[in-house]
């Protein structure tokens, strides 16, 4: 593919640059992480390097130095194949095969992003409100959109060019898969109390409750990836949450799903993923199994959110959305998609994967018994530019270029969003159904 090897990111970039150290701003929400790539930093020293002081160590000593040697790396190829499990993710042919599209009058090519196609357009707050089911469907409704009812299938949502532009993936057909959302939603509601986040901080551009994130971002003035830092107490419960089983399967869900409907995009991420981990080895992968880096908990008590969109992750990327709780999700809890004028029912233990910055979304409301909490992973664009810089900052990797290059990366920028497009249409690999 022409595109794809435009956008190959050339192995002596990783190999012939040295950054400055790295710093953070006191008032960014990231921990200190050396931005120096690992194959710069002074290595542990090989066998041959120990000194066995000309023959006269004990031979004793010099077995322990070799087991501890063994023992080192296996540790050693543990780590990289635990960093490397999302590269064998399952896929699931037979979603395809039975699902039924969901086809809608927009072009996603038509969608504003910024000039190097990785991030979105910021247009603002939007609205800070919430709207009920009946303004939104119904011949009755002020904006007649179109409802689109939960089923077992898989609901790929297509535009006018054949992109997939969303995936209603539900659930896996799993008899412990109620349990386990339970199982998250009641972890979410006992540790809401324990959180430290100021009363302030709870209402937000996405909406009104508490949220906390983890996981690995790039953006914000911050001038290299960095691990998201939060207070202790927070980091204790993050800890915990994502330590907990129904998470890593909804993480491991999201990704194969990722892998089955957007298997171009996949293999971009993990491409992207392996480079960014092999030079900072200290950035934490939360879920080994997951294609994502952050993750955020949306611990209510009534997760609904404002109309907006998140325009920092990768533009043309995907966020997985799994929906946890106890509500009627036929009256509330839905997801708007108002660019594409749906309205998709949302029940508590399924996922639905959309390019969140692209597309503006909200929630609507459940009732006052009700709750409703979320689990959301996602990438920022920010990670996609640092890497394909070189791991270095755009400043830097310009000054290391030729006129020629240059040019050659004027063309790379001026083609990305075309190339990410590309990687949103190999959908009629298997042929969806018309509605």
């Amino acid at each position: 593919m022409v595109l794809q090897a435009l956008f190959d990111l050339p192995t002596r970039l990783l190999n012939a640059f040295i950054l400055q150290e790295a710093t953070q701003d006191d008032n960014l929400d990231y921990e200190d992480v050396d931005s120096t790539p690992a194959m710069l930093r002074e290595s542990p020293a090989t066998p041959e390097e120990i000194d066995h002081h000309d023959g006269s160590k004990d031979i004793a000593d010099h077995c322990k130095v070799k087991r501890n040697l063994a023992a080192k790396n296996r540790r050693k190829r543990k780590r990289a194949e635990a960093k490397r499990a999302y590269h064998n993710p399952r896929e699931h042919p037979r979603h395809k095969l039975d699902s039924r599209a969901q086809y809608v009058d927009f072009d996603a090519n038509d969608i504003p992003v910024v000039q190097t196609g990785y991030i979105a357009l910021d247009r603002g707050l939007g609205s800070r409100r919430v709207y009920r089911l009946a303004e939104l469907v119904g011949e009755s409704s002020k904006f007649k959109f179109t409802l689109v009812k939960a089923q077992s299938a898989s609901i790929p949502i297509l535009d006018s060019q054949n992109h997939i532009i969303g995936v209603i993936a539900n659930h896996p057909k799993d008899d412990s898969w109620t349990e386990l959302q339970k199982q998250a939603a009641d972890a979410l509601e006992s540790k809401r109390s324990s959180c430290h986040v100021p009363a302030k901080e709870r209402t937000h551009r996405r909406g009104k409750f508490t949220t906390l994130r983890a996981g690995v971002s790039h953006g914000g003035g911050q001038r290299a990836p960095g691990n998201l830092k939060n207070h202790k107490v927070n980091a204790k419960i993050l800890e915990e949450l994502n330590s907990l089983e129904p998470f890593k399967r909804f993480a491991g869900f999201a990704s194969s799903v990722m892998y089955t409907w957007f298997n171009d995009l996949y293999h971009y991420y993990a491409s992207t993923l392996d480079k960014l981990h092999l030079a900072y080895p200290r950035l934490h992968r939360i879920f080994p199994q997951s294609i994502f880096s952050a993750v955020s908990y949306n611990l209510g008590p009534r997760t609904v959110c404002f109309p907006h969109k998140d325009f920092a992750n990768l533009a043309f990327g995907m966020c997985a959305i799994t929906a946890l709780g106890d509500y009627d999700y036929t009256k509330g809890g839905h997801l708007i998609l108002w660019d594409l004028k749906l309205v998709i029912e949302f029940p508590p233990g399924c996922t639905i994967l959309i390019p969140s910055a692209l597309l503006t979304h909200s929630n609507v409301p459940v009732s006052k018994n009700e709750r409703r909490y979320s689990f959301a992973q996602y990438t920022a664009g920010g990670i996609f530019r640092w890497v394909e810089n070189g791991c270095q900052s755009r400043e830097q990797y310009l000054s290391t270029l030729s006129q020629t290059q240059i040019e050659e990366d004027a063309e790379r920028n001026a083609n990305r969003w075309k190339f990410g497009m590309s990687l949103l249409s190999d959908t009629l690999k298997y042929q969806c159904v018309d509605e």
